[in-house]
C-alpha cells in the first residue's frame, strides 16, 4: 500500500506541526567523475557514424509505437 519494503530507511522531514517520512534515495557510492569515466570506457568502442538526436527520437518513437501496438493486441 505504501510502497515500502522491510528494512527500508526513511528520512524524517519536519512538516508543519508534524513530520513527513520519506524513503531515502540509494546513491551509487561513486563520484560523477567515476561514473562518466565508466560511461566513456563503455562507449569508446563504438565505431559507427554519429547519430543525430532527431534520428534517435524518430527511432525511439517508432519502437515505442510498435511495442504499444503489441501490448494492445
Amino acid at each position: 500500500m505504501l510502497g515500502l519494503t522491510a528494512g527500508q530507511q526513511l528520512e524524517v522531514v519536519p512538516a508543519g506541526r508534524g513530520v513527513l517520512l520519506r524513503p531515502t534515495i540509494a546513491k551509487a557510492g561513486r563520484s560523477f567523475e567515476e561514473i562518466t569515466a565508466e560511461i566513456r570506457k563503455i562507449t569508446s568502442s563504438y565505431k559507427g557514424r554519429p547519430v543525430p538526436v532527431e534520428e534517435m527520437n524518430r527511432t525511439i518513437a517508432k519502437e515505442w509505437a510498435k511495442r504499444g501496438a503489441k501490448k494492445d493486441a
